[in-house]
């Protein structure tokens, strides 16, 4: 445990370290599962109140163009040559863990990893190896930003139907972070908050319901607390957002003459599940 953070959950009377902020109203400083980001944290409170941000931000580093040449090695040539064992022990020695990837690679049962997404590709499953390797790209980008672009590459979204996500582990114990805050040595009182389940008869609900049947009991369901939300009967990926629509501009400028308002004239297609009309939804949507 990093002395340092603790003292900061401590002193730090507005809660963000206590509990995870779920019911925040500003959304870029609420939290939709419950797992907060801690990665690139920098643990002084001097960062906090008056800078754009206290968390690290990397542009570029080695670790990521080591996973770029790993990937692309292996998709290209069906095997682990070149510089991949370099790079790969590499990241695994900076993290101080075993460097025997292939270790870990001939231990993993793909039976048991049907619900990481990026075990799929085109609806079915990668091999290990190449299962690992985009695992070990996970781990080390872990809260960067390149997860959704990395499983729009791979096609790894076509078995997400009907998909109902969890967050933390919210009813067992930790509701009452919420309920009755107890923070130490907190310079400003933490204010309780009411919970109002959904479904259980209240008019402004702010939390799922403990005995909701996706919540297994104690699971927050970040998109089941309102029926208006775009994923309260669960989550559907619609293949045609794998690649983005061309805009309509773009084909009248390829039409054989140009500027002509007959589209269907351009020598370039759109992208598969589109309307060659802006503003227009994907078939499907």
């Amino acid at each position: 445990e990093d002395p340092n953070l603790i003292e900061y959950v401590k002193s730090d009377g507005r809660g963000y370290f206590y509990r995870s902020p779920i019911f925040e109203g500003q959304l870029e400083n609420g939290n939709p599962t419950g797992y907060s980001l801690r990665k690139g944290l920098n643990t002084s409170g001097d960062m906090h109140p008056t800078l754009p941000s206290y968390t690290g931000c990397p542009t570029f580093r080695a670790a990521e163009a080591y996973l770029n040449y790993i990937e692309a090695y292996y998709e290209l040539n069906g095997n682990l040559g070149g510089n991949c064992d370099t790079y790969w022990k590499a990241l695994r020695s900076r993290a101080g863990v075993s460097t025997d990837y292939q270790l870990t690679i001939n231990n993993t049962d793909m039976s048991k990893e049907t619900l990481d997404w990026g075990s799929y590709s085109i609806g079915k499953q990668v091999d290990a190896t190449l299962y690992n390797i985009r695992r070990e790209r996970r781990i080390e980008l872990v809260s960067e930003g390149f997860r959704f672009n990395d499983l729009k590459r791979w096609r790894a979204l076509d078995q997400v139907q009907n998909v109902h996500l969890q967050g933390f582990n919210f009813w067992e114990s930790m509701y009452q972070l919420y309920t009755n805050p107890t923070p130490e040595d907190a310079m400003t009182p933490l204010d309780p908050i009411t919970l109002q389940p959904y479904g259980e008869g209240v008019n402004a609900p702010n939390i799922s319901s403990e005995t909701d049947p996706y919540a297994e009991g104690k699971y927050y369901l970040p998109y089941r607390k309102n029926p208006n939300n775009i994923g309260f009967d669960g989550l559907n990926w619609n293949p045609a957002k794998y690649l983005y629509p061309i805009r309509n501009y773009e084909f009248r400028l390829t039409t054989e003459v140009e500027g002509d308002d007959n589209i269907d004239t351009s020598s370039i297609y759109q992208n598969p599940g589109w309307s060659k009309e802006d503003g227009t939804l994907p078939e499907g949507d």
